[in-house]
């Protein structure tokens, strides 16, 4: 079952729909038959275990194997194959890449975070991470592994769709548009997935829509390939058609087809329109007489995803190989050279006999014998003109065998990019950098078929994202997973209240969202670098370990790390949280001076003024207390401005120990700590001020009648270097 599309029947001669329908299928094997056999070739050599099952293309030439057996030689089949195919797939089965959800167009974060979530539950309950590893795994071993996105009923009484992602177990079964440029094949044209049918389920399963008489296994119509006498061929054609269309834009800034059965929203009128290109995914389920389905996808594309090997391109040609393809012959000269030494070692025990037919006259079958089994006695004629009969040594193990074997074990790992220290085994690597180097080479050397699969994982992301407004349109309350698998009912397209008795609407319809898979070159080697760098810094910097606790608690290799790093978390927030409370209080009361001080500096600068218009504009009174009265002033406004700078370089201060203590290793923190440190020094430098400020006080109390005491007084005030570092 798939998310189905009311189509409209319209006129068409199946024949001849059929016909193209031939033609293509033609097409796309034809252009694809080199690396198809290639990858046959490669699929039945991993497959070879040595049982004597006869394989095509085994570790072993068949007439080879055949000629040895014959002979009762030797025949090891140390097919190293599967273990090359097993590292580069299997390392995702321990953690699997993520399928991560961010808001593009018109699209929103929670919306993100709830799509994100359904696309987990989606994954877990189609056992993706199997579905994964098996194209994965077609795809390293032969080029070319598929998987597909498809929708069916939550339940036989249920009217509601889910979306499924299924393997397809053949990779064979599948053929694209040779046309195809991207990798994953998004911009197909068509494709078919088939099926040789034997022709008994074939009846049952389509029991009443065809004409029984005419696929008879003695029909003239037999063609050996689509109709054959046991089998015949089914056929998913998956085609793009292309229709013009008119595309309208309405005035709430959205946009839709003037064919489109929904009405347009109340208030909402067409602003803009254009001709434009409507695309259709439609599928045929055809057998070579007959077109027996006709569903239309809900998609943009078509919903199978393949997982290719590694691809180079001469000309327009594309040649597909798997890690097997350059180690199969390193492989073959392997097995060979290790049976070649395995005969001599077995052949030393049956080193020959040298006698005369005088000394075996009457004891031929226990002489005969003598090599197969292990007799206390033989017996002989002596004979006086040879005497008695002689063993000749052994054959002595070939060196040359051993250090063939060798070399092909080394070209094995040459060929693949595999080397020993990847696959944990001891090589001449001692250092744990150099370990770690020597398996970064070997992720490294495969990481095609990895990045291969990680596009096919995001590409099924978008296929998936893409199907959601149809499959889920209407209200109801669906699973979703967190980043740490937790379970939790959201509703969709209806206003709901939350846990935190918040009114939340998600509308599944609205707006558009980009998908990224978070993976990196090598999960295991890049966790024990990033622990192993975090360690090191956790010893050359101890201040460090709050930042660097719960990060390296997040990588170690442990069965609970990520609960190990949640309680680490938990822990040190309460002994950050408390100082970070005592410094913002703090911080507060430095501030409440700062502005104090302020306040206090413009009734000094109002009271300064005052003063010296006093002075300037009365000639009555004494010009002497005026004077005086004006320089008492001044020294007040200094005092008031020297306590403002320094309750602000303060404040600065306590801000900016606020800030480290938040990111302790930013730069921005440590040029804001250093900034305040150099308006405190400032605001230090003019306490002179204050100390002028107090010794006028005194001066002022105290009667002065004198003219020039008042002179020595104004000039002791302000010297000429104090009013310099005032300014």
């Amino acid at each position: 079952m798939m998310a189905e599309v009311a189509k409209s029947p319209s006129p068409r001669d199946d024949a001849a729909f059929l016909a193209d329908v031939k033609k293509r299928f033609s097409e796309a094997y034809e252009a694809d038959r080199e690396n198809r056999d290639r990858a046959l070739s490669d699929a039945e050599f991993e497959a070879d275990t040595g049982d004597g099952v006869a394989v095509k293309n085994g570790v072993w030439p068949q007439n080879v194997r055949k000629q040895r057996e014959a002979d009762g030689r030797i025949c090891l089949t140390i097919n190293k194959s599967r273990t090359i195919t097993r590292q580069v797939t299997n390392e995702l089965r321990l953690k699997p890449p993520a399928i991560n959800v961010s808001p593009a167009e018109d699209g929103d974060v929670a919306t993100a975070a709830v799509i994100e979530g359904l696309v987990r539950s989606i994954e877990q309950s189609s056992k993706a991470k199997r579905v994964y590893a098996k194209g994965g795994e077609d795809g390293a071993r032969c080029g070319m592994g598929f998987w597909r996105v498809t929708t069916d009923y939550v339940s036989p009484d249920s009217f509601d769709q889910e979306i499924k992602i299924k393997p397809i177990l053949n990779p064979f079964s599948v053929l694209y548009d040779p046309a195809a440029e991207d990798s994953t094949c998004r911009d197909a044209r068509y494709c078919f997935v088939y099926d040789d049918m034997p022709r008994e389920a074939f009846e049952k399963r389509f029991k009443g829509k065809i004409d029984a008489d005419f696929y008879a296994a003695d029909s003239a119509r037999i063609d050996g390939e689509w109709i054959c006498k046991d089998t015949i061929r089914l056929v998913e054609y998956w085609c793009v058609e292309e229709k013009a269309a008119t595309l309208q834009l309405l005035t709430d800034g959205s946009t839709r087809w003037a064919d489109d059965k929904e009405p347009i929203a109340f208030g909402v009128t067409v602003k803009q329109e254009r001709q434009s290109t409507k695309k259709t995914v439609c599928m045929y389920l055809c057998s070579g007489a007959d077109v027996l389905e006709e569903t239309e996808w809900a998609g943009d594309r078509i919903p199978s995803v393949p997982v290719w090997g590694e691809e180079a391109r001469i000309g327009a040609k594309r040649i597909r190989n798997g890690v097997l393809t350059y180690a199969r012959d390193a492989i073959r000269l392997h097995s060979f050279a290790r049976s070649a030494n395995a005969e001599t070692v077995a052949s030393q025990p049956k080193a020959p006999w040298l006698v005369t037919p005088k000394m075996v006259e009457g004891f031929g079958a226990q002489w005969q014998n003598a090599a197969n089994g292990n007799p206390a006695v033989l017996y002989y004629n002596p004979d006086p003109v040879a005497g008695k009969p002689e063993r000749q040594p052994p054959p002595s193990p070939s060196s040359g065998w051993i250090q063939e074997a060798l070399q092909s074990a080394d070209d094995i790992k040459s060929t693949t990019g595999i080397f020993d220290a990847s696959l944990g085994a001891k090589s001449n690597e001692t250092s744990g950098k150099a370990i770690l180097a020597r398996q970064r080479e070997g992720d490294v050397g495969t990481y095609t078929f990895v990045d291969n699969l990680m596009d096919a994982i995001e590409e099924t992301g978008r296929i998936i994202i893409g199907l959601i407004p149809y499959i889920y349109d209407a209200p109801r309350e669906l699973r979703i997973l967190g980043k740490k698998m937790e379970a939790q009912i959201v509703a969709v397209n209806q206003a709901w209240v939350n846990g935190d008795g918040q009114v939340q609407h998600i509308d599944l319809g609205v707006g558009k969202y980009d998908v990224t898979v978070s993976t990196g070159p090598s999960v295991t080697t890049q966790r024990q670098e990033t622990a192993e760098l975090l360690t090191n810094a956790l010893q050359a910097a101890p201040m460090l370990a709050p930042v660097i606790l719960p990060r390296l608690a997040e990588v170690i290799d442990l069965p609970d790390a990520d609960e190990f790093a949640a309680e680490v978390k938990q822990l040190l927030q309460p002994q950050q949280g408390g100082a970070q409370q005592e410094m913002q209080m703090q911080a507060a009361q430095l501030s409440m001076a700062e502005q104090q001080a302020k306040v206090q500096k413009l009734q000094a600068e109002a009271a300064h003024t005052m003063a010296k218009a006093q002075a300037e504009g009365s000639p009555e009174g004494d010009p002497q207390t005026a004077k005086l009265d004006l320089a008492l002033k001044a020294a007040q406004l200094r005092q008031a401005e020297a306590m403002a700078d320094e309750a602000q370089a303060n404040a600065g201060i306590a801000y900016a120990n606020l800030a480290q203590l938040a990111n302790p290793v930013t730069a921005e923190a440590q040029a804001m700590h250093t900034v305040a440190e150099a308006h405190q020094a400032a605001a230090q430098a003019n306490q002179a001020h204050i100390q002028t400020a107090s010794a006028l006080h005194d001066l002022a109390a105290k009667p002065l009648d004198a003219a020039h005491q008042a002179a020595d007084l104004h000039t002791k005030l302000n010297p000429p270097d104090a009013e310099g570092a005032g300014g």
